[in-house]
């Protein structure tokens, strides 16, 4: 399998819990360098990680830290990409690495099932991690109420 790939499973798998991601990190290493020393690599290595700050619920200096600690060098590769990807992310909208709309879609999802919500409940929803989101996303469709959403 080619690094690419194995780097694409690996975020796949990881990019969604933070401490395995970090910890799982310095297995990949030679991939990474692998990947930075092949011409059309270092695109490759930008799409993985785009993969991994817009999933995982992480600040992208804990990435970049890590990413340099372990593979001096990836600083200059990571940096542009990553100041960009969250420039675009403001310009979208988007609410600490997540899309604006699916924090929307949910609130919406609540209000037609369960009626008009507290402001504690949208507040909630809004500052909810991407986990949260996802879960109580998946939750709607079973719950019979937001306290119930929000317990399972």
């Amino acid at each position: 399998m080619s690094a690419a790939a194995t780097l694409t499973l690996w975020a796949l798998r990881d990019a969604r819990h933070p401490e395995k991601l970090l910890e799982t990190l310095k297995h990949f290493v030679d991939l990474i360098q692998m990947l930075r020393a092949d011409p059309g690599g270092r695109s490759a290595f930008a799409a993985v990680l785009r993969y991994v700050l817009l999933v995982a619920d992480i600040p992208i200096d804990h990435i970049t830290k890590g990413l340099e600690a372990l593979a001096p060098g990836t600083k200059e590769d990571i940096m542009t990409p990553a100041e960009q990807w969250r420039a675009e992310g403001e310009v979208r909208g988007e609410v600490r690495g997540r899309p604006k709309e699916r924090v929307e879609l949910l609130l919406r999802q609540l209000s037609l099932r369960f009626g008009e919500l507290p402001a504690s409940t949208v507040e909630r929803v809004r500052d909810a991690s991407d986990a949260e989101l996802t879960h109580w996303v998946d939750r709607i469709l079973v719950a019979d109420s937001v306290d119930a959403l929000f317990r399972g």
